[in-house]
This record gives C-alpha cells, sequence and structure tokens, in this order.
C-alpha cells in the first residue's frame, strides 16, 4: 500500500494552450502513448493528470512550463471532489424570487439563489442491447425470408438523457433536473406543448436568478441557441472534472 501523498495537476485557469502540445509532454506521466493520452485529455478540462507522486508532479509541472503551459500542482487531499449524481433527479420544485424551493418526496429544501455555483447542460447516453420493435414498413425487409423476426431485432439503441446540472455552495449539494421528467407546470413558468421550450425556459430563468453562477459548455451551448438534445462530445466525465476544478480552484469547502 502507497502511503506517500498524491498530487493532481490542474490547468491554470488563465492558461492557454494547445491540448495537443499538452499531450505530448504529459503522455510519459501518464502511463499512455500520446495520441491515446490526448483523447483522455480532451475529457478533462480542468484536472490533467491525477494520483501522481510528488516528484512526478513537479517534473511535469517542469516539462509543461518549458513549453510556457501553467498548471498548478495540489494534493490530491485538497482536491474538492464533485459530489456524485443524486440517485433520483427532481421532479419538481418552484422557482421564488429568493430562493429555488425544493418539496420531494426523498428531500425538502429551500436554496437561495445566491448559493448556486454551477449549473451546466450534460447529455447522459446509455447503450443497450437486446430486442425493440421495429418500425412496420423496416419490418416488411424481413416478412419474406424470416416471418420470425419481422417485428423484432437485436440491434443495439443508445439512449439519451439530458440534465440540467446545479451544483450549490454551502453546503455543497448537487441536483439534477432531468429534462423529460421534470413538471413544468408546478415550477410556475409559462408552458407550451414543446418539452424543450419548457426546458429552456426554466435553464433561462435559473440563470436569470443566480448572477455569479458559472455557466458550463453545455449551457453556453443552449444560449447559443443550440437544442439540448443536439449530438455533443460533453459528458458527465467532463462536467464531473470541470466541476471537481472549478470547486478547488474557487476554493468551495467540500
Amino acid at each position: 500500500m502507497n502511503d506517500q501523498p498524491q498530487f493532481a495537476l490542474l490547468r491554470d485557469p488563465d492558461a492557454q494552450f494547445s491540448v495537443r502540445d499538452a499531450a505530448a509532454i504529459l503522455a510519459p506521466f501518464s502511463g499512455e502513448i500520446p495520441a491515446e493520452f490526448l483523447q483522455t485529455l480532451h475529457r478533462r478540462p480542468g484536472v490533467l493528470l491525477r494520483n501522481l507522486s510528488e516528484k512526478e508532479a513537479l517534473e511535469a509541472a517542469a516539462a509543461l512550463g518549458r513549453a510556457d503551459i501553467a498548471v498548478r500542482v495540489v494534493g490530491e487531499n485538497k482536491l474538492v471532489e464533485v459530489p456524485a449524481p443524486p440517485r433520483y433527479p427532481l421532479k419538481s420544485a418552484i422557482l421564488e424570487n429568493d430562493a429555488f424551493v425544493v418539496d420531494v418526496p426523498r428531500w425538502t429544501g429551500r436554496i437561495p439563489w445566491e448559493k448556486f455555483f454551477l449549473l451546466d447542460i450534460v447529455p447522459e447516453f446509455v447503450r443497450k442491447t437486446g430486442t425493440l420493435e421495429l418500425d412496420p414498413h423496416d419490418s416488411q425487409l424481413y416478412a419474406e425470408t424470416n416471418s420470425s423476426t419481422a417485428s423484432l431485432s437485436s440491434r443495439p439503441r443508445t439512449s439519451i438523457t439530458i440534465y440540467l446540472e446545479i451544483l450549490c455552495r454551502d453546503p455543497l449539494i448537487r441536483m439534477r433536473i432531468d429534462r423529460n421528467a421534470f413538471a413544468y407546470r408546478k415550477a410556475g413558468i409559462p408552458v407550451v406543448p414543446s418539452r424543450e421550450t419548457n426546458f429552456r425556459t426554466l435553464a433561462e430563468i435559473i440563470q436569470s436568478r443566480c448572477d455569479n453562477a458559472v455557466i458550463g459548455p453545455g449551457f453556453s451551448q443552449l444560449n447559443q441557441g443550440m437544442n439540448s438534445t443536439k449530438e455533443s462530445n460533453y459528458d458527465r466525465a467532463r462536467f464531473e472534472n470541470l466541476a471537481t476544478w472549478l470547486l478547488t480552484i474557487q476554493g468551495v469547502a467540500g
């Protein structure tokens, strides 16, 4: 068992650099070849490497420094980990002028808007295998050769859930709103037949109530007019890496 302190490399908030350049430098410290680590690093917007010895962390930081890439070396025990996703997303909440009010069977809380720290829109993909019903037109393709496969297929399928991720501080709380399962009418927002419009309205109202909250990349895309279900490389791993980085560099208590 290794009892030596472990360290992480964090992107400096003011640093602008090529991910490709950073990957080439950091690959030897990661145990991956540069091409593999380049893909890994694309999924790490804030915390670049973890679980390094002090010697490794300082050597990696120095190597980046020689390429004018500024990073911070932080002890693993100093990282503010983002909370795990709640088991259940919020099904309803009330948007009052001074607070976000939750009153559901598993939790009741009143959170002032100034405690909102990070807002983001994050897709979560689940790949499923097994049988599923085919479109009637597609099933005709199978009818002549094998009638038993006319209505079913074993093709893999991917389901997507869109979450509005919310992190609050003092205390550190993580909440999730499922785009397809939230009771928009109970929130007191104007409701229309379009779920996407309702989700966008909810997100915009929440953002307007908490001016100091950080807006993540997924939320920024929504603000730019993109549909929340638009195909994206953003995912939960990237969000959680970004959140841990932001919580740590801004000194939010865990």
